[in-house]
């Protein structure tokens, strides 16, 4: 194997990092103690963190509890095959065209959005914290393949109650939040052998900015 590891990026403030076996072309995983997982198999890319019922506040936990109760009744009542029950009590649903916020057995908020090739469900429609204010904020995959994930963002106000959509989320492949840093990692395989990562920020206007990249393209010869 001849690995190539992304040295352009700090190992300390995102793990893990990515490398290439240059004779194969496979991207991996590379964790700091030395762990390499291909790049496909790791749900890292995939998938997100998300905080358990334990480390919720009794309030919390409270208000979780009522949400997922008035979620069952939507699903039961047919009006969607599934829910997602936020801490705030509030609970959110989507279809083809729009995305649904209930609050007490009510609709709230009713956001249009470009277009979802998928179907929402515990993969596709998720409550996670983008900007790390402490709020959890809605993603909602618009598309999906076998190797970049693309999804729209609404940023939770909390002084308002309700959510804001972020325009052009929607472009950025597989994001990955890091709460530790701040950051989010995105990243865009064009090919077996081609492929970008990026890091982003928040700026003190509420926008992402990026602040690094690295990015593997195969010449002519590949």
């Amino acid at each position: 194997m001849n690995l190539q590891v992304d040295g352009n990026l700090d190992a300390a403030s995102y793990e893990p990092t990515l490398a290439v076996d240059a004779d194969s072309g496979v991207i991996y995983s590379y964790y700091q103690d030395g762990t390499l997982t291909p790049a496909a198999e790791d749900d890292l890319w995939l998938t997100f963190d998300a905080a358990s019922v334990q480390e919720l506040t009794p309030e919390e936990q409270a208000s979780l509890a009522e949400a997922e109760s008035y979620a069952s009744e939507v699903v039961d009542g047919g009006t969607a095959d599934y829910v997602l029950a936020l801490k705030t009590g509030q609970y959110v649903y989507a279809d083809s065209e729009n995305l649904y916020v209930g609050y007490g057995g009510e609709t709230v908020q009713t956001l249009a959005h470009g277009g979802t090739e998928v179907t929402p469900d515990a993969t596709t429609l998720l409550a996670r914290d983008m900007n790390f204010d402490g709020s959890e904020d809605v993603l909602l995959a618009a598309s999906a393949g076998t190797a970049n994930t693309y999804c729209y963002l609404w940023l939770y106000d909390p002084a308002e109650g309700n959510f804001i959509a972020y325009p052009g989320f929607e472009e950025l492949a597989s994001p990955t939040p890091n709460a530790s840093t701040s950051r989010i990692t995105t990243y865009e395989r064009g090919s077996a052998a081609d492929y970008t990562q990026s890091v982003w920020q928040w700026d003190d206007t509420g926008s992402l900015q990026m602040v690094s990249q690295y990015a593997v393209v195969s010449d002519e010869s590949g």
